[in-house]
């Protein structure tokens, strides 16, 4: 396992070639106060193709990653399977390096604002239980106190 993605094109053709491997998960850098962690190493699966004027990669790279849920606050696990295509100009190298397109990539699909599923309920507003686990006893039509709310009282005359 490695940390950079280096492929020789040296003898790249029309044809293409295909290259796949495994990268370490510290091959992204995250913070380590980011919410989102990657829990797994990443499995890529590439096909590099010479074209005219460049090089195209296609493929794949698949990981797992940790978040809490930003609506119930609760830990989950998520694999992610993200579809890449870039397109290099011609390079004058017999070596490529991919190392920052594929982070770039990698950062793309973890999730600005993590949620453990589309039906996750989220905390009740007013008490703070979990509804995905229990129901709670709050009124449903409990509505948040607005700052402006005194300026209703407001006499103008």
């Amino acid at each position: 396992m490695k940390n950079e993605l280096k492929i020789s094109i040296a003898n790249l053709d029309s044809r293409g070639a295909d290259y796949s491997g495994i990268l370490t998960k510290d091959f992204l850098i995250l913070p380590e106060h980011d919410t989102v962690q990657l829990i797994s190493d990443i499995e890529y699966n590439l096909h590099l193709t010479k074209v005219i004027g460049g090089v195209l990669i296609s493929g794949e790279v698949s990981f797992e990653y940790a978040s809490n849920c930003g609506k119930c606050l609760e830990d989950y696990e998520q694999n992610i399977d993200k579809r890449i295509d870039i397109f290099l100009d011609e390079p004058e190298l017999n070596e490529i390096d991919l190392t920052e397109q594929i982070r770039e990539e990698i950062a793309l699909a973890l999730p600005d604002n993590s949620i453990c599923s589309e039906d996750c309920q989220g905390l009740c507003v007013a008490c703070g239980k979990n509804l995905n686990h229990e129901q709670c006893e709050c009124e449903d039509d409990f509505e948040e106190e607005s700052p402006w709310s005194a300026l209703d009282n407001l006499d103008l005359d």
